[in-house]
């Protein structure tokens, strides 16, 4: 469904519930009271002197709440009260995967399949316009068979800005999200008994554990990828996503492709159509039956696999 469909056709409001404080779930119940397709039902652990908010209640409570579909666990949030909202036919949607052991991801996924639920991860990265312009030429056809992925950023945080859970969980996580989705299921399953290796370097620093790291992966059906990291640079350089294909590449918006003799034609692509709620909109139509890239908790497994090299954990 698109944005102009979902303005201008009317919709019953679904009703959501927030478990925990943070300031995800405070920016969720802001952006809940500016829609007509959900609404914001039940909160617990959340201050209520602001007007858009419903009287606090506890978790159990938000849970057993009739008009709830679908609930937000704010970081804190234990699995168990995650299982015991899916025991109740309701769908999940974990704030950060790093708030729960890969154990506990795979008991959710699993509960979600056998209660017909969703188990969702808050991963608003999925709709960057880069990402999905690279995802857009990818799936044209027109770059033939993926063959290699990069991904660059040489920067410099901001003074005081701190990774507690280090770079590569923090800020790589997301980026190995849309490396995933940019490779697909099928080079990231096993083949005739060859796992999908990857090497790990980490950039020393005088200040931090680490200030980045080069993480390289090969995959099968031969798709090689690239992801480097560093939080202590003077470049301030950032690539965005480049691709190779068999036929073509992509960067920076533009698709690159060769004339049968050797011009190299650029050509920009239309930048993508992204709504100001774009994580929303796809829990919406999640929940009306519609087709959605709704990033799940199985997606959080596939990078925590990657993350800490248990690659024989990476199933499609």
């Amino acid at each position: 469904m698109t944005t102009l469909d979902r303005e201008h056709l009317p919709m019953t409001p679904i009703g959501l519930g927030v478990v925990g404080a943070s300031s995800t779930s405070r920016f969720l119940c802001e952006r809940l009271s500016l829609r007509s397709d959900l609404c914001l039902v039940a909160v617990s652990g959340l201050e209520n002197s602001r007007s858009h908010l419903p009287p606090s209640s506890t978790a159990l409570d938000v849970i057993e709440a009739p008009d709830v579909r679908v609930i937000h666990f704010a970081a804190g949030s234990s699995s168990h009260t995650m299982l015991a909202a899916l025991a109740q036919l309701k769908s999940i949607i974990v704030e950060s995967p790093h708030m729960l052991a890969s154990d506990e991801l795979e008991e959710l996924a699993g509960a979600a399949d056998r209660y017909g639920q969703f188990a969702a991860i808050y991963e608003p990265r999925r709709w960057d316009h880069d990402f999905l312009q690279a995802r857009s030429a990818l799936e044209s056809g027109r770059l033939g068979k993926l063959l290699r992925l990069r991904y660059s950023v040489h920067d410099s945080c901001l003074p005081g800005e701190l990774f507690p859970l280090g770079i590569a969980q923090e800020l790589g996580s997301h980026v190995l999200d849309q490396m995933l989705q940019l490779v697909g299921p099928n080079a990231m399953n096993v083949q005739h008994g060859s796992e999908p290796s990857v090497v790990w370097r980490y950039f020393p620093s005088a200040r931090d554990r680490n200030a980045g790291f080069t993480a390289n992966f090969e995959f099968a059906e031969a798709v090689s990828a690239v992801i480097e990291i560093q939080t202590q640079s003077l470049l301030s350089y950032r690539s965005g996503w480049m691709v190779e294909g068999t036929e073509g590449a992509y960067r920076n918006g533009s698709l690159f492709t060769q004339t049968p003799d050797g011009e190299i034609v650029d050509e920009p692509l239309s930048a993508p159509t992204v709504s100001s709620d774009p994580f929303l909109d796809a829990v919406s139509d999640t929940l009306r039956g519609h087709c959605a890239d709704l990033p799940t908790v199985r997606d959080a497994i596939r990078v925590a696999a990657l993350l800490f090299n248990r690659t024989d954990s990476i199933k499609a």
